[in-house]
């Protein structure tokens, strides 16, 4: 069995596997965006996403880690994109999501 470099999608199920587990919503019915509220993963899941695993690119080192951050975010934006299309949100209309969206 080969481990793929790059388990994107393994750690984006990780995040709301970890949430729904202990309790955390996937996302904030009255705030989805956090357009009224601080991003807290602690308060709802897709909050992780600004919060963190979107900034992780730009704490990145080496040549070889940036190229992989990189396709890593554009396929985390990808599925964040996906994601709120299919609940007709916009995330450039908030603070937290702007800078990716």
């Amino acid at each position: 069995m080969t481990i793929n470099a790059e388990p994107l999608m393994i750690a984006i199920a990780r995040t709301f596997m970890t949430a729904g587990r202990i309790g955390h919503p996937l996302y904030d019915p009255d705030d989805p965006l956090a357009q009224n509220r601080a991003v807290n993963g602690r308060h709802a899941s897709i909050d992780h996403f600004p919060e963190k695993l979107l900034r992780l690119q730009s704490m990145l080192n080496t040549d070889t880690a940036r190229e992989i951050g990189a396709r890593r975010q554009e396929r985390m934006i990808a599925f964040l994109t996906d994601f709120f299309d299919e609940m007709e949100l916009d995330p450039s209309a908030s603070p937290h999501w702007r800078e990716w969206f």
